[in-house]
């Protein structure tokens, strides 16, 4: 056998450890407040004084987080207190305050009309159709609805539809039902509803949806377009492109049907004039309304009357209506009409004065006043009152009529056409009429002598030959509105600052315009001027602009471009004048500004609407600041699972590969022991053999001359036998206290192990909140959407009524707990990491009375980085044992077999010393196993084996990706938990309105 070796120490500065680099991540955390506690953890580990302090500075550090949460907490309870506020999570806008309107003095004696349901039984249908309702529409048409006091009714606004849409729960129901056939469109201010058109060619148009409270006001608004279409206004272009319901063909259709039914059956026989007290001279100063009661009153007086009817009572007749008996007469065509007496002639030509001085096709004397009424010489009177262009003395001298004018010489003044009180047509149809004073008496009483008169014909005449605002009025159809005056549609747009409409004058007449109103525009007074008269009834695109121009060039009309002329009205940018820095701007409306308000009503109604304009502000910004905060959150979340989380996983899988190394190699090195064990028993029973070996049993008959010879073999394997034992006792105590620290080594790695299953456990179940609170966030996002644009869906329904504020509160506790944990174990580990190799050699000598002496200095070695004098010796001890002990019992053999074997087989026989050889030798085998079986402990304890393993489970996957990761998971938990209850404070954002 080859002799044994020298025991070389282990590498000698072959192998470099790697060296430590403190993360900046770490020294960020180590540098959170302690409030004035200890931050060596090192006391920890160590377990002496400084202890109490460390845990105290990360607990307090850890736990103002809570303590902010639980004070937020607290404020938004105190807060609930005060409903007035947005952070108590109601806010409630201003209520609209009512608008009154005054009621036209032709309607204050008129209630009998405003609540009939029946009219003449002898020319009314109403008996039987006044309750009838539209087939397959929840439309009632009665027949009053056609003579009725318009100015009674509200006026038909954008914030009235909007009012009405939110109180109508037949379209929220459809809205949760079909979604999808419902939009929203805004101006800034007003959200309407739309509705998908069903008649829609293409499919995907939406019109504005009309409720069912207001169907019947938008049918009586465009009584005009629907009796009387033509090209330019029919309801395609004036309706059905912009509104639309259920049925709404349907509705329109039987509103014409039950139009003309009342027409044929004489349904309409009330007369309503204007209170016009501001009219013009020849105006009558009865102005008492003309209804059925006062002709039947007027007829009992008229003593001329009563005597016709003795002289021919064949010619009359009477007809009753409800209470009222009036007296009728048949005509030259056989049919009974109303006898109008001789008080009530001059006022009924005065309200039908434009069918009977600018009589057309469907507006004149045989179609609308003498379908209804008669009295004798009807027809010369109206000839004489056509052809004066007004009442004549005659007229004004008969009973019940007295003249305003002083001189009864002086003419009447000439209306201009369209200029009637309120005809028979408007009032069969009309649910707009101009205001007293509004139409072409102000015109005509600012006439210069050189400007023809404007009426009304000719500006809704040159309205549909502009193209232009033919255009605009499709692209921008909630800026204006079309209206009927009398029998002319006119072209209205209306004013942001006052609501009111305004007349749209075309580019032809907007000379002509300031011409007519020169005198008040040249030589104002407090009661004509240019804001009582023109901008009280018209406006045009830069009116402010061509005033200031028109009086600063002492009533020069300015000049403009074609460029100029066809300036878009739907501009909504605000165009200030030199003059009052006023601006002009449409809003849409579907109803022009004929009601006319109580002024302390209007005062309120504008102080409410800027209390609305400036809730709604509000309540925009708080939904912004929501829908950030939200955005906010899902940033973190997704920051959280990409560099928080996955940092946490790649530390955990990287200490796990590391205690799985570990482990490998201890496994390794528990056989090695095992294999020693099994090698050291053989050792010992061939040392024992040789210990215990005589001469004599192999060389009985002992010649004297080897006695000596003899003494010396046997005081040789006694001496090895001594030694085997010696040295087979030293190395397994050694040996036996490795395997037990290998079999600890192997428990801590499998406990370390399953710690770390755990924690990624943990980790998932955070995983697992907080998706729960994206969803639950992004819920309420989609929820406020939904609230800002005004769509009903089921989303926002079952957030309403559900828990989900409660349930998005929970979360978020158990999240600021998770992100409080998570800041301690960040605090820990930056304090750890900060010096790791001293931490580590703490934490190894907390425990050294569970690890036997050569695994502690092992351990020792392996964590202050491989250092040549601290190489522990135990190993080198036990190898040199066996070496010198395995040199001696090669030596032994090489002397006996060299030396005496022929010698003592001459004198003794080949048996005997064979055996002892054989012996020796294997002896010498089995000290060369136990020899290579150390050498193979000493190679795997090598500092190449097991410091790599440390530097990377430590400085890698603990100090840089597990503090690293643990600070991304705080960091992005404390924004998620901050941007959460944030939401939460401005949870009002949800609320739809």
């Amino acid at each position: 056998m080859a002799p044994y070796e020298a025991y070389i120490p282990a590498e000698g500065g072959s192998f470099q450890p790697d060296r430590y680099t403190q993360p900046a991540i770490v020294t960020f955390v180590r540098g959170l407040p302690r409030y004035g506690h200890s931050k060596n953890i090192i006391s920890v580990l160590s377990n002496d004084s400084g202890k109490d302090s460390y845990v105290q500075g990360i607990v307090i550090s850890s736990c103002v987080l809570l303590i902010i949460f639980l004070a937020w907490c607290l404020i938004l309870i105190f807060l609930k207190l005060y409903t007035s506020g947005w952070a108590s999570g109601s806010l409630a806008p201003t209520p609209e305050p009512p608008r009154k309107f005054t009621r036209g003095k032709r309607d204050r004696h008129n209630n009998d009309h405003d609540n009939s349901d029946s009219e003449d039984e002898e020319t009314s249908s109403t008996s039987h159709s006044s309750g009838e309702r539209s087939h397959h529409s929840g439309l009632s048409i009665d027949s009053s609805v056609f003579y009725n006091d318009p100015e009674e009714d509200e006026e038909l606004t954008m914030a009235v539809i909007a009012r009405e849409q939110r109180r109508d729960k037949i379209l929220q129901r459809q809205k949760q039902r079909t979604p999808k056939d419902f939009s929203s469109t805004t101006n800034g201010e007003i959200t309407l509803v739309t509705a998908k058109d069903k008649y829609s060619s293409s499919g995907d148009r939406f019109c504005v949806y009309v409720p069912h409270s207001l169907r019947l006001a938008l049918l009586r608004t465009y009584h005009d377009c629907l009796i009387h279409p033509d090209d330019e206004n029919n309801p395609e272009e004036m309706i059905y492109d912009y509104f639309t319901w259920r049925g709404i063909r349907r509705d329109a259709d039987n509103y014409i049907r039950r139009y003309h039914e009342v027409m044929a059956h004489r349904d309409n026989a009330a007369i309503v004039i204007h209170g016009d007290e501001d009219s013009d001279e020849d105006s009558l100063d009865d102005n008492t309304p003309i209804t059925l009661d006062v002709i039947a009153r007027e007829q009992a007086e008229d003593v001329d009357l009563k005597k016709m009817m003795e002289r021919v009572p064949n010619v009359f007749s009477t007809a009753t209506n409800s209470s009222v008996q009036l007296i009728t007469a048949r005509g030259k065509d056989k049919k009974y009409r109303i006898v109008i007496p001789k008080s009530l002639q001059a006022k009924v030509m005065r309200t039908y004065h434009d069918c009977l001085c600018n009589p057309t096709e469907e507006n004149n004397f045989d179609k609308v006043l003498y379908v209804h009424f008669t009295w004798n010489g009807i027809h010369r009177d109206v000839a004489d009152y056509a052809r004066n262009e007004g009442l004549t003395d005659e007229m004004m001298d008969r009973r019940g009529a007295r003249r305003k004018k002083s001189k009864k010489d002086s003419k009447p003044r000439r209306r201009c056409s369209n200029d009637s009180d309120y005809s028979n047509e408007d009032l069969l149809g009309s649910r707009l009429t101009l205001k007293s004073g509004d139409s072409q008496y102000s015109s005509v009483e600012e006439e210069s002598e050189t400007s023809q008169p404007i009426g009304l014909d000719e500006i809704a005449r040159e309205q549909k030959k502009d193209r232009e605002l033919r255009q605009l009025k499709k692209e921008e159809p909630f800026v204006f509105s079309t209206v009927r005056y009398g029998n002319t549609l006119l072209t209205t747009a209306q004013n942001f600052r006052d609501n009111k409409y305004r007349i749209v004058i075309p580019y032809s007449l907007q000379g002509r315009m300031l011409q007519t109103y020169r005198d008040c525009l040249m030589n104002p007074t407090p009661d004509r001027n240019f804001d009582t008269l023109l901008y009280n009834h018209f406006t045009w695109n830069g009116i402010h602009d061509d005033v200031d121009y028109f009086v600063k060039h002492s009533g020069r009309v300015p000049k403009k471009g074609s460029d100029e002329g066809n300036r878009s009205y739907g501009q909504l940018a605000a165009i200030k004048s030199a003059k009052g820095g006023k601006e002009f701007k449409f809003k849409s409306s579907a109803k022009n500004e004929s009601i006319r308000h109580n002024q302390g009503n209007d005062t309120e109604y504008l102080e409410w609407a800027q209390e609305n304009k400036v809730f709604h502000q509000k309540l925009k910004k708080i939904r912004f600041w929501f829908l950030l905060s939200g955005l906010l959150l899902i940033i973190s979340s997704i920051l959280f699972f990409e560099q928080g989380v996955k940092r946490v996983f790649n530390s955990l899988d990287d200490a796990q590969a590391g205690l799985h190394v570990t482990e490998d190699t201890a496994n390794e090195a528990l056989e090695v022991t095992h294999k020693y064990f099994e090698t050291q028993s053989n050792v010992q029973e061939t040392a024992r053999m040789i210990g215990t070996y005589d001469v004599s049993q192999w060389c009985p008959a002992l010649p004297t001359d080897l006695n000596e010879f003899s003494q010396d073999v046997r005081n040789a394997t006694y001496q090895i036998g001594i030694q085997f034992r010696d040295t087979a006792i030293q190395v397994e105590t050694e040996v036996r206290g490795i395997q037990n620290d290998i079999e600890g080594l192997l428990v801590t790695v499998q406990d370390a192990d399953a710690t770390l299953e755990d924690f990624k456990r943990y980790i998932g179940a955070a995983k697992v909140l907080v998706i729960l609170i994206d969803i639950v966030a992004l819920s309420l996002m989609l929820a406020c959407i939904l609230a800002w644009t005004e769509t009903q869906h089921y989303v926002t329904i079952c957030f309403r009524n559900s828990f989900i504020i409660p349930i998005f509160v929970v979360l978020i506790i158990l999240f600021w707990i998770f992100s409080t944990a998570s800041l301690l174990g960040a605090m820990a580990g930056s304090d750890f990491c900060r010096m790791p190799d001293e931490s580590a050699t703490e934490l190894v000598l907390g425990r050294q009375e569970s690890l036997s002496p050569l695994v502690l200095a092992f351990l020792l070695y392996y964590i202050t980085g491989c250092l040549p004098d601290r190489v522990p010796p135990k190993l080198e001890t036990l190898s040199n044992a066996i070496s010198h002990t395995g040199n001696f019992l090669h030596s032994q053999i090489s002397n006996l077999v060299s030396n005496t074997k022929d010698f003592l087989a001459e004198r003794c026989g080949e048996t005997g010393p064979s055996d002892l050889v054989s012996a020796l030798e294997l002896t010498d085998v089995a000290m060369h196993g136990v020899y290579d079986i150390l050498l193979e402990v000493r190679q795997l304890m090598q500092c190449q084996n097991f410091n790599p393993i440390y530097t990377s489970t430590l400085y890698d996957a603990v100090c840089l990706s597990g503090v690293g990761g643990l600070s991304w998971v705080f960091f992005t938990s404390l924004a998620m938990g901050i941007f959460s209850m944030t939401m939460v404070t401005l949870r009002i954002a949800i609320t739809q309105y």
